[in-house]
């Protein structure tokens, strides 16, 4: 079942690069171009992040309705920024290979954490019952 959303985020990473006018074909979870090779993997799929912000939603008080909204929604953004991820990464590998570790390894894992905090920071704003005037 893991290896179907790998290849699901492959894909979509893959689809983004062909918009981009990329040759770019997807065997399993990898991304194969002429040029470069990558395989999506456990953690290059996205979900520690995603942890990051289910447990900051379901921990904060509030109701379940509004849980379950910000979980669709900043899920969403987080997956999707993961394949942004993924074609991103692809384009360094070929076009800056020289900045694909510290791409890969420290600057988007860093970029969707801070991305899944923004994401609960925006729900619990939201959430928040908002200040009345007083006179």
């Amino acid at each position: 079942a893991f290896d179907v959303y790998l290849n699901l985020s492959a894909r979509a990473g893959a689809w983004i690069l062909r918009v981009l006018g990329n040759d770019v074909s997807v065997a399993g979870s990898s991304l194969v171009s002429p040029d470069l090779s990558i395989e999506v993997r456990r953690g290059c799929d996205g979900l520690a992040p995603a942890s990051i912000l289910a447990a900051a939603v379901l921990s904060f008080p509030g109701p379940w309705r509004s849980k379950g909204l910000g979980l669709a929604l900043g899920l969403t953004v987080i997956l999707g920024a993961n394949v942004v991820r993924i074609a991103t990464l692809f384009l360094i590998g070929v076009h800056l290979p020289e900045h694909f570790d510290q791409s890969h390894h420290f600057t988007w894992p860093v970029a969707l954490i801070i991305l899944a905090m923004l994401c609960w920071m925006a729900w619990a704003t939201w959430l928040l019952p908002k200040p009345t005037a007083t006179r």
